[in-house]
């Protein structure tokens, strides 16, 4: 038979055919190999799940390991940027109301006698100090209809620049002496008017009480 191959393929091809049939048959044997091997561990797995234990309690913790280096610093991150300037900063030592800008707050009074003193405190000093309190423009009553000085509520003080009001929330008691049931100012007893007010009023009974908000507003 090896001579009619050999008559064909002469000694070359016959030296070929040979290599490659070695190779087919040992890569044959490599792969049933192979293949009984995937089997045996499947089967030994199934065999281990099959006679296995339940598992065990969990062991307790053990000691705590060394503690370890200290890491590389970290690169310093980029610079912020610079805050607004606050109500008293480097930039407003004074910690003077800015031109144009609105202060408001809370004022109330109690009054046993003939007269009631309402004291007010700007938290920025108003500079120049605004105009002088008058009842018939500043002072708006529970009904009162804004003025241009006091174009607010008592929900929403407001004031025109260079201006200070005085809005009522509230207001029971005696009735109180003056044209339209406003309070009659008598005195003004203010020391700094850049800084606050503060007034005296006369009310015609022993009792009156009133509260309310205020606002002012730096001039331009």
């Amino acid at each position: 038979m090896f001579s009619k191959i050999h008559d064909q393929l002469g000694t070359a091809g016959l030296v070929v055919g040979i290599v490659a049939l070695i190779a087919a048959l040992a890569g044959t044997a490599f792969a049933a190999v192979d293949r009984l091997s995937r089997q045996e561990k499947v089967e030994v797995k199934k065999i281990a799940k099959k006679f296995a234990g339940p598992a065990g309690p969990a062991g307790s913790q053990g000691p705590a390991g060394a503690e370890g280096k200290q890491g590389l610093e970290g690169k310093q991150g980029a610079a912020g940027e610079d805050g607004e300037d606050g109500a008293c900063s480097v930039a407003n030592p004074s910690c003077v109301l800015p031109p144009g800008a609105t202060s408001t707050g809370h004022w109330s009074f109690a009054n046993k006698g003939l007269s009631a003193f309402v004291s007010i405190s700007f938290p920025l000093r108003v500079i120049p100090a605004p105009g002088v309190f008058e009842v018939a423009q500043n002072w708006i009553g529970p009904g009162d209809s804004p003025t241009p000085q006091c174009p607010g509520t008592a929900k929403d003080p407001k004031a025109a620049p260079g201006e200070v009001c005085m809005y009522v929330g509230s207001f029971s008691g005696s009735p109180a002496i003056g044209s339209a049931g406003d309070p009659v100012k008598t005195d003004e007893w203010t020391q700094d008017r850049t800084s606050g007010l503060i007034a005296e009023f006369e009310f015609s009974g022993e009792e009156a009480y009133g509260a309310g908000t205020w606002a002012v507003t730096a001039a331009e």
